[in-house]
């Protein structure tokens, strides 16, 4: 071509800029709470721990003054 066409300059779009740094925190704020909601369920107990009891039931009967009375198993 002999002529090249005269590029035209693309308006300002503050609106989009605002978009993409919103997007950007929205990530960034996913993604920390993914690795908060990550460690809390590795620092969770097993579930086996939690339904299989690993001792008997106790009962403990105390009187006022905070002595044991009895003691049920």
């Amino acid at each position: 071509m002999l002529f090249k066409k005269k590029e035209e300059k693309k308006p300002f779009r503050p609106f989009m800029k605002l978009f993409g740094l919103l997007f950007s925190v929205g990530l960034l704020a996913g993604a920390a709470a993914g690795v908060y909601v990550l460690v809390a369920f590795l620092k969770m107990p097993s579930l086996d721990s939690m339904l299989h009891e690993t001792r008997a039931p106790s009962i403990v009967f105390i009187d006022r003054d905070g002595f044991e009375i009895r003691r049920a198993n």
